[in-house]
């Protein structure tokens, strides 16, 4: 709830371009689709869903609420400091959980596969990067309906002049097999 009314409140301050671009591709990583749109958000406008049917219908939603139960699933590690934009930041690196998820949901499975990073501004305790990665396939139906193969994603945020944080770079990747 506190980052969806911080996102209305920056949204409604600043003026930004949001791109984005989908790429399908074969089982040789031949792009063979790609779309990219480009939207010039003003402030007081609302933000344009350009996407609509990237979104799962009729499947279990995908999100994930950063609280404290999935955060305990992981050992973070400080590995070192570094400055990102001008800002110090502390480096913490997790491996995948290995833990049996809670549910069997495939959510569950593939958070339970997941390692990263996260670099944390000092000042602010807030996220400027963070990267995940799937450590190991996560199979559908036990690999017979198909499987998530790789998955990764990486985003990156900074702070405005307003002292509002933002997300600049948003990126992600997938890699399923489906029958």
């Amino acid at each position: 709830a506190e980052t969806a009314r911080r996102d209305r409140d920056f949204e409604a301050r600043h003026p930004f371009t949001l791109v984005r671009v989908m790429e399908t591709r074969d089982g040789n990583g031949e792009v063979r689709k790609r779309e990219e749109i480009a939207h010039q958000h003003e402030p007081g406008r609302p933000v344009v869903d350009d996407f609509p049917d990237a979104k799962p219908k009729g499947r279990e939603p995908l999100e994930v609420t950063l609280d404290h139960e999935l955060l305990a699933r992981f050992r973070f590690t400080h590995i070192g400091n570094e400055t990102v934009n001008g800002r110090d930041t502390w480096i913490l690196d997790f491996p995948a959980a290995g833990l049996e998820p809670p549910s069997r949901s495939i959510r569950d499975r593939v958070i339970s596969r997941l390692a990263g990073g996260v670099w944390i501004d000092v000042a602010d305790a807030e996220t400027t990067r963070l990267r995940l990665e799937l450590k190991d396939s996560v199979g559908v139906v036990g690999g017979i309906v198909g499987s998530l193969r790789r998955f990764g994603f990486s985003t990156e945020r900074e702070q405005a002049p307003s002292g509002q944080w933002y997300t600049r770079r948003l990126e992600w990747m997938i890699e399923a097999r489906r029958l």
